[in-house]
């Protein structure tokens, strides 16, 4: 068993032109039962966030807050990678412009204390489901949280806080859609990992990042996902992926797929679909997003395969 080692905490905030988020999101960072430190990277915005900053940083809690202000555009991971430079914690809690519970740092800590008691491997991620609000703060909808396939519960004074899963069930799970991390406001990240992969892959800025990014830090590490809805989620504010076409996303999570897939450890070989059932079961659900949104000129282009594949592709439909 390897020894315990404290969690301290690094919540990296990036932001850009949303300055009315942004407030939210720093006062729930620095308003944590679990002490941390809050680093703002400021991707060029031009509506007085630098200004609200420094007032911020004037305050008797402002000496937590570090603040970098890119000199040119770096986009989302970008900011990112150069936020975490400076981290000091050796976990970091990505936020972006979206907010917390007061105690979430507490239960992801006490989360990864419980951890390190059950297993010998690192820890490279944990995540918490997450309330989805509108802008105007109406929530609407809350993540899902399927039960990972050989997880462990997670149990302390016989209060089941989530589930740890052992690296070697790890990506077979985000395969099949049973351990969805989600967005960066739901999960923190150890340090350790981070390092090792070298962080946020700049060439999908925005588009997917996270997603490219958790698949690549679960090959260093276990992972923990917590029950209680800890982080909350702007639906509107972040609108990098909206912008793109149903088929660009397809191909963007079509080329994750690929790359989870080959990273799935042997012990389940005998249970992977085929590439050609995984690629269809994305066709559909982009297909299916494409006439919700009514584009039908994409729908009928994503599902057309599909429908004429005579295929198990239903039975490794996932979402993302």
């Amino acid at each position: 068993m390897k020894p315990e080692i404290k969690p301290i905490f690094s919540v990296v905030i990036t932001t850009f032109n949303r300055r009315t988020l942004l407030k939210k999101a720093v006062h729930t960072a620095l308003g944590q039962t679990y002490p941390c430190e809050v680093i703002i990277v400021d991707d060029c915005s031009e509506d007085g966030t630098e200004a609200w900053v420094k007032k911020i940083q004037s305050e008797p809690w402002g000496e937590r807050v570090q603040y970098i202000r890119n000199s040119v555009n770096l986009g989302h991971s970008g900011s990112i990678n150069r936020g975490v430079a400076i981290a000091s914690g050796n976990w970091i809690k990505f936020l972006d412009d979206d907010y917390l519970a007061p105690n979430c740092l507490e239960q992801i800590a006490e989360a990864i204390t419980l951890a390190q008691h059950q297993t010998s491997e690192p820890i490279a991620l944990c995540s918490v489901q997450a309330i989805q609000e509108h802008l105007n703060g109406k929530p609407f909808r809350k993540t899902r949280l399927p039960r990972p396939i050989a997880a462990h519960d997670l149990t302390r004074r016989r209060r089941n806080l989530g589930y740890l899963v052992d690296r070697d069930d790890v990506h077979y799970n985000m395969l099949i859609g049973r351990l969805p991390f989600g967005t960066p406001v739901q999960v923190a990240c150890s340090r350790q990992a981070f390092d090792q992969v070298q962080g946020w892959n700049p060439q999908f800025n925005g588009d997917s990042d996270d997603i490219e990014f958790w698949v690549r830090a679960a090959s260093t590490g276990a992972a923990i996902v917590l029950h209680a809805p800890l982080a909350y989620r702007t639906h509107g504010a972040h609108n990098i992926s909206a912008s793109l076409s149903e088929v660009q996303r397809f191909q963007t999570n079509w080329m994750i797929k690929q790359n989870i897939f080959q990273r799935v450890s042997s012990k389940y070989q005998a249970d992977l679909p085929s590439m050609s059932d995984l690629r269809t079961s994305l066709e559909v659900h982009w297909g299916l997003v494409s006439l919700k949104n009514k584009h039908i000129a994409e729908a009928i282009a994503l599902l057309s395969h599909a429908l004429r594949s005579p295929s198990r592709w239903w039975k490794y439909a996932v979402h993302r």
